[in-house]
């Protein structure tokens, strides 16, 4: 995405360029186990070596919700099977209809609030 168009952080809004640019997991890798596309975003190197293997809290994501949705459209528009494959199997259980951002988001909020609230991961507030 990055050298396409400009490119920013979906934690800070700031730009990045190549060399601060990291793909982070929103739901971090070493618990979710997920690469699928819904799940990788944008993010400035050092903020996504803070955020390491926290859950974002439902307040972050609702504070970011609209970054969020950037970073899933522009995915979409790229990478449009790929993308809609793994939001049916990884995060929403069916085929994305019109809503699919808003669905896939209260999904997303859902996993966060269940893995620091039931299982006992930090969250990132």
């Amino acid at each position: 995405l990055a050298r396409e168009k400009k490119c920013f952080c979906v934690w800070s809004g700031k730009p990045v360029s190549e060399e601060t640019l990291a793909v982070d997991h929103l739901i971090p890798f070493s618990i979710w186990k997920s690469n699928e596309l819904w799940n990788l975003v944008p993010a400035d190197s050092k903020i996504n070596g803070s955020k390491s293997d926290l859950i974002p809290n439902s307040s972050r994501l609702e504070n970011r919700k609209q970054e969020i949705f950037s970073s899933w459209e522009a995915l979409f528009t790229k990478y449009p099977h790929e993308f809609t494959r793994g939001l049916t199997v990884g995060l929403l259980g069916e085929e994305p209809k019109e809503d699919w951002k808003e669905k896939a988001f209260e999904r997303l909020c859902a996993i966060s609030r269940y893995l620091i609230e039931s299982r006992g991961y930090e969250e990132w507030i």
